[in-house]
């Protein structure tokens, strides 16, 4: 936070916290979303409850659509074409 970043990324914040301190983490978030910084924590599907309250975009990530070098992406047009909108 010292750097003042317009955006932070923060994965499953609350694994393994108390309840109380899920509740903190919440707040903080919301906070930091009023200060005008872009918050995205990812979280795992046994938070959606909170992720529901807390969170203003959703992804679902699952399947692994390419695994390679830039190169190999570089050269695989239909993956491209289709999951990277080029």
């Amino acid at each position: 936070m010292m750097g003042n970043p317009a955006l932070i990324i923060i994965d499953q914040p609350t694994e393994g916290l108390a309840p109380k301190i899920v509740d903190w983490v919440k707040s903080y978030l919301l906070l930091l979303k009023q200060k005008g910084l872009a918050v995205r924590p990812l979280n795992k599907s046994s938070r959606l409850p909170w992720a529901y309250r807390t969170v203003w975009r959703s992804w679902v990530m699952g399947k692994l659509f390419f695994e390679g070098t830039p190169q190999d992406l570089n050269d695989q047009e239909g993956v491209k074409k289709k999951w990277l909108e080029v």
